[in-house]
């Protein structure tokens, strides 16, 4: 009698047997498979083909040649059913399910007509992994235009290779040093060392030790406190700090140095970099001086008509 197992519950791998499937039935957990969407077939694929291979049931998905017949003939004349083929049937009814379930539902109405686990392997693969030449050169294309910029090193990286990975399944794999150039030629003026470092080598350099020393030199530029790291800087802000490092504003009207925080202008004195109530020129009025909120915003938005001084008493 066949005997149903888990693939996680025992301390080896049931494997099946091709020539003798009715002595072994193996019903697949794949809740630890990553779900497949339009966009992560190499990694689903990969892991689903090692989950196959381990319990040799690859056999379903890639060989054809190992059905065994339906019928078989007896000595009587006529074919009677072959018991192989009938839990040949039950094994990949049970495989068909699987591979079902580590499907997205989107994913799933593509193979809604398939009948086999050969049919959804071949409807995906031809679908997600059919090798196009227009494909190869628009992935190649992406791979020339990548740069860090303001990104991480890790999401950086990921990028490009996962985009190696995309070429690589079309069996179109790229060369390690061509890959190399792809991840250095998108660095930035802070990594120009390691780019050095990498031309120079006889010997090309791993991806891993790569991304080991590329992790390293962003830790230490962001122990350095480096604004390449966040946010760029501003215009308005690069202009305010040039003008305080020339000694402020005007040192006529009170020697005051204005906070590099404030951009806005003033609207007494028209003079960018602080506020009407700590311009020099302010005396406190009576009534008190306030501003309504839409006339603060168009304070910091530089407005085109400032408005007149107070007079004096």
């Amino acid at each position: 009698m066949a005997s149903e197992t888990s693939s996680v519950s025992s301390d080896s791998a049931p494997v099946f047997n091709v020539t003798e499937p009715h002595k072994t039935l193996i019903s697949l957990n794949m809740s630890n498979i990553t779900k497949l969407t339009p966009d992560n077939f190499i990694t689903w694929r990969l892991q689903v083909r090692s989950l196959l291979e381990a319990h040799e049931l690859h056999c379903f998905i890639v060989d054809a040649d190992n059905t065994p017949p339906t019928t078989l003939p007896s000595d009587t004349g006529a074919n009677q059913v072959n018991p192989n083929f009938a839990a040949w049937k039950r094994q990949d009814k049970l495989l068909f399910s699987a591979l079902l379930g580590s499907l997205s539902l989107p994913v799933q109405s593509i193979v809604a007509r398939a009948t086999t686990s050969r049919n959804i392997w071949e409807i995906l693969t031809n679908t997600y992994g059919k090798s196009s030449r227009g494909r190869i050169h628009q992935i190649r294309d992406q791979l020339k235009e990548s740069t860090k910029g303001n990104k991480s090193v890790q999401d950086y990286l990921r990028g490009i290779i996962t985009k190696a990975d995309q070429i690589a399944l079309f069996d179109a794999p790229l060369p390690h040093e061509d890959l190399l150039d792809y991840i250095t030629n998108g660095l930035n003026d802070d990594y120009r060392a390691i780019v050095e470092m990498v031309q120079g080598r006889d010997t090309p350099i791993s991806i891993e030790e790569l991304h080991e020393k590329l992790i390293n030199r962003e830790n230490a530029l962001k122990a350095a406190g480096d604004t390449n790291l966040s946010v760029p800087a501003t215009a308005n802000v690069t202009q305010l700090s040039r003008q305080s490092s020339r000694g402020g504003f005007n040192s006529s009207r009170g020697g005051f140095r204005p906070s590099r925080s404030y951009l806005g202008k003033c609207q007494l004195c028209g003079v960018q970099g602080h506020g009407a109530k700590r311009c020099p020129q302010y005396q406190q009025p009576s009534p008190p001086f306030s501003y309504s909120a839409l006339q603060f915003n168009q304070f910091r938005g530089f407005s085109p008509s400032p408005a007149p001084h107070p007079k004096s008493c």
